[in-house]
């Protein structure tokens, strides 16, 4: 399994290569260029709003690279950080067939739409189920692997 996501990974930077049509967070002067129109609001849970990318990339027929971001209701303090995070951007590996998205960089965003920090994370090193019904990661999975617009 850990040799199979290693696979995709190598897929996709191959295929970004060739790829001109691909969706990417657009970056200006440190900041999140965010526009509404890219993005479908999927729920809210717990303390902030989920929602991904309108257009995610298909690897192969198993598996797409999506963007998705939370947005809190109120700005969270991580210890980390100087000032309070207001929204983190994720990108990742969705396979339908594991029901698993491969998290691969986080981008912490403060409320001016300024970056805190980028995060990128070793493949493998994050793997998220996305079973559990009437949770986000789950309408994430029902919208990429059905087609349903939840």
């Amino acid at each position: 399994m850990k040799y199979l996501f290693s696979f995709i990974i190598s897929a996709f930077l191959t295929a970004s290569v060739f790829a001109t049509d691909r969706f990417e967070l657009n970056f200006q002067n440190n900041k999140v260029i965010h526009q509404d129109s890219d993005w479908d609001f999927l729920m809210h849970e717990h303390s902030y709003n989920f929602s991904m990318n309108k257009k995610f990339d298909m690897l192969d027929k198993d598996n797409f690279i999506v963007h998705s971001y939370i947005q809190f209701d109120h700005s969270y303090n991580y210890a980390s950080f100087d000032e309070p995070t207001n929204k983190i951007y994720t990108m990742g590996v969705l396979s339908c067939s594991r029901k698993a998205i491969m998290l691969l960089r986080q981008v912490f965003v403060k409320s001016n739409g300024e970056i805190q920090a980028i995060q990128p994370i070793q493949p493998n090193e994050y793997v998220s189920e996305l079973e559990m019904p009437d949770t986000a990661r789950h309408q994430m999975y029902l919208r990429v692997c059905s087609g349903e617009i939840v």
